[in-house]
C-alpha cells in the first residue's frame, strides 16, 4: 500500500511538471521530483529498514540532490544535449528502479543498537556534505553555462546561392527559451540585423547581390556578445 502510495505520488508529479500549468504550479510537480522521490526509492536500498526518521531524511535529500545533479552532468560528458525531458525521464527511471529493487530486496534481520543515536551518524553527515558540494557546484556551474552551451552546440546557420542574383541566408536556433539571437549580414556595403528568438523556428530570408558586392557575411551571436558563435561566407564570382 505504502509502494502504491509513492507511485501515485510520483505520477502526480510528473503530471504536474509536465501540464501546461504555470511555472510556479509545475514547481511544486518539481520540488519533491527532485528532492524527495528519487533519493527515498535510493535510500530504501542503502540504508536498513529499521533507520530512523532521521536518518532516513538525511539518506533521502542526500541521494535525491547527488542524482539530479550527476544525471545531467554524465550524461552530458558522454556528448548527449541533456534537455529539460531527458531529465524528467532519467529522474524517474531512477526513482522506478529503486522501488523495484527495494520490493525485490530479501528481508533480513537486522541489528538492534544498544543504545539509541541522539543525533546523525558521522557517516551520513560526511554523505550529506559531499553530496551537498557536488550539487552547489553542478547548479551553479549549469546556470552559468547550460543554456550558452547548448544553443552554441544545437544552432545551425547557412548561407547557399539563390536564383536571382541573391543569396538565402536562414537560422535554426535551438529551442532552449534561453537568450535571444542576434543575426548580422554584411555585404561591405549594407549591413543589416535580425533578432531572432530561441524557440526553434527556423528563420530565413533573402539578401540580394549588388553589382560590386564580392563577399557576403553571415554572423550570428547570442545576446549582447560581441562574439558570434557562427559565421558564413559567400564569395561573387566577379
Amino acid at each position: 500500500m505504502i509502494t502504491i502510495i509513492r507511485l501515485a505520488a510520483l505520477v502526480a508529479c510528473v503530471g504536474i511538471v509536465v501540464s501546461a500549468a504555470p511555472p510556479a504550479i509545475r514547481a511544486i510537480g518539481a520540488i519533491p521530483l527532485i528532492f524527495v522521490l528519487p533519493g527515498y526509492a535510493l535510500s530504501l536500498n542503502a540504508v536498513p529498514r529499521s533507520a530512523d526518521m532521521a536518518t532516513r531524511a538525511a539518506w533521502t535529500l542526500g541521494l535525491s540532490i547527488t542524482v539530479s545533479v550527476l544525471l545531467p552532468i554524465l550524461v552530458g560528458s558522454a556528448g548527449i544535449l541533456v534537455s529539460p525531458q531527458m531529465w524528467l525521464v532519467g529522474l524517474v527511471t531512477v526513482t522506478l528502479v529503486g522501488e523495484v529493487a527495494a520490493r525485490l530486496r530479501p528481508s533480513v534481520p537486522q541489528l538492534q543498537l544498544s543504545r539509541p543515536r541522539a543525533r546523525v551518524p558521522m557517516r551520513t553527515a560526511a554523505f550529506l556534505a559531499i553530496a551537498a558540494t557536488i550539487a552547489l557546484g553542478g547548479i551553479a556551474a549549469s546556470y552559468v553555462d547550460a543554456d550558452r552551451r547548448a544553443v552554441t552546440t544545437a544552432t545551425q546557420l547557412w548561407m547557399v546561392p539563390g536564383t536571382g542574383g541573391d543569396v538565402r541566408i536562414g537560422v535554426m536556433p535551438y529551442g532552449s527559451g534561453g537568450e535571444p539571437l542576434r543575426l548580422v549580414i554584411d555585404d561591405g556595403s549594407t549591413r543589416r540585423e535580425f533578432p531572432i528568438a530561441a524557440t526553434g523556428a527556423t528563420f530565413e530570408t533573402t539578401w540580394p547581390l549588388a553589382a560590386d558586392v564580392t563577399v557576403v557575411q553571415a554572423s550570428l551571436y547570442v545576446g549582447d556578445s560581441s562574439s558570434p558563435i557562427r559565421e558564413v561566407f559567400h564569395r561573387v564570382d566577379p
